[in-house]
């Protein structure tokens, strides 16, 4: 079972979870990521027919046309962070630290049948399909009273943290929310009181206004590489005029966002090859009414190199790659693989 601790010095949760010791990697074995991609995986437990290697189907999204086939898959992780816990939510003194039992979900989405590396690769229906499968995994969590945050994120290749080659993301859902998340929102909350404007809102404004930052747009939705980027390369992608909450996004906004991630991702691996890299999906709380100042955003980042001792032990990041850089070379990377 997840042990959530805590840590009166950070101010923050730490999950002891050993069974994730045990996951499977692809990569163990593979001398170069090269050697990996050369080599389809017969036993890969996220392809097509090997369905019941995995934890037993919570939903499926199918084609549009008539083979049957799944275009988007999502189950319970083998190997969970957290776990459903009885619904039990209470703490309890160790010494100076703190015990958690908590509830929580930890969910794998597939994005392909087929053996795909990067969001590059997925077609128009599985584009589609894998962003409608975020939307409404996260508007069922959000009406569950008992449940506090999601968490969606995507590890694309070893570097960034993916053990399986075979492209998936993963939403953690808990009853608690982090004190990282809490104090995002309290700065928006802040920022909207003192300016009447969210936060997201009035960066994205900023940085239309600007020009020398931004990637690309389209009719709802905006690309740029913040001023203030922490790392190399970094773009966020948020809704323009406030928009709606993530899990409220109609079936065309959401098919529009989805393509234009991937468009985004082709960029970037064009001017990257190969690239690891991490996606984000920044989401208020469920039990905070947080709709007039905190806008849900994406942050897309490549990993170029590991934070360091400064990094660690400030909280302050180095960006080697400034943002207006970044932007321009992003803006003008071809966007066909």
């Amino acid at each position: 079972m997840a042990d959530f601790r805590w840590d009166p010095v950070n101010g923050q949760w730490v999950i002891i979870a050993e069974n994730r010791a045990g996951r499977p990697n692809d990569f163990e074995q593979a001398d170069t990521y090269a050697d990996i991609v050369k080599s389809k995986r017969v036993d890969c437990p996220f392809c097509y027919g090997n369905e019941a290697k995995t934890p037993k189907e919570i939903a499926a999204y199918q084609a549009c046309e008539k083979d049957g086939r799944w275009l988007t898959r999502v189950f319970s992780n083998k190997y969970p962070a957290v776990h459903e816990n009885g619904g039990v939510n209470h703490q309890t003194n160790v010494g100076p630290y703190r015990k958690g039992d908590f509830l929580g979900h930890h969910e794998i989405i597939v994005e392909s049948p087929e053996h795909k590396t990067s969001f590059s690769q997925l077609s128009d229906e599985e584009i589609d399909a894998a962003f409608k499968a975020y939307r409404d995994r996260i508007a069922l969590f959000a009406n569950d009273s008992k449940l506090s945050h999601a968490m969606l994120f995507k590890n694309c290749r070893p570097d960034a943290g993916a053990s399986i080659e075979h492209l998936h993301s993963q939403i953690l859902c808990t009853s608690i929310t982090t004190e990282k998340v809490l104090r995002r929102v309290d700065r928006a909350k802040q920022y909207f009181e003192a300016n009447q404007v969210d936060v997201i809102s009035a960066i994205a404004d900023f940085e239309v206004s600007d020009g020398s930052r931004v990637i690309e747009q389209t009719d709802n939705f905006i690309a740029f590489c913040p001023y203030a980027s922490r790392f190399g390369y970094l773009t966020t992608v948020t809704q323009k005029s406030g928009g709606n909450d993530f899990f409220r996004l109609t079936d065309d906004e959401v098919s529009e966002l989805g393509k234009f991630i991937r468009k985004l991702v082709i960029k970037l691996e064009n001017r990257l090859p190969n690239a690891a890299y991490n996606m984000l999906l920044h989401i208020a709380p469920f039990d905070i009414s947080a709709d007039e100042y905190y806008q849900w955003h994406v942050e897309i980042f490549p990993r170029l190199a590991n934070p360091a001792g400064y990094e660690w032990g400030t909280g302050c990041w180095i960006n080697p790659v400034a943002p207006e850089h970044a932007a321009d070379s992003l803006r003008n990377s071809p966007d066909v693989i």
